[in-house]
Order: structure tokens, then sequence, then C-alpha cells
């Protein structure tokens, strides 16, 4: 298997740190993850939290009445 490795200070990713944190858009805002290196802290990536969109679009679906 491929070993993954931090873009920024090329340590091997056998974990990640999830950070939560908000994010601010022209449609709103929304609660955000970061997939931040163990070894640097630096983020590797971050997205809208995928719970709280499937939150809403159900939500969505049920009121749509």
């Amino acid at each position: 298997m491929t070993q993954a490795l931090c873009p920024h200070c090329n340590a091997a990713l056998l974990t990640l740190k999830i950070v939560g944190l908000d994010g601010i858009s022209n449609n709103g805002s929304y609660h955000c993850v970061a997939y931040v290196c163990p070894s640097c802290n630096r983020a590797i990536s971050a997205q809208i939290d995928p719970v709280e969109i499937e939150d809403r679009l159900i939500n969505a679906i049920r009121n749509r009445d």
C-alpha cells in the first residue's frame, strides 16, 4: 500500500487531526472541517462538514411540502 505524505513537511500520514471551524460564503455560514497534519499542524484540506450538509438536505426534503 502506498503511504500518504504531508505536502508541507513530507511526514507520513498515518492519522489526521480533524479540526472544526466556521466558514462563510455568499449563501450563509457553514460548519466546516479541516484535515490537519499531526506533525506540522498545517491544513491539508478543508470542506463543509458533511454531516451538516446531510442534515440540511434532510430538513429541506422534509419541509418541502
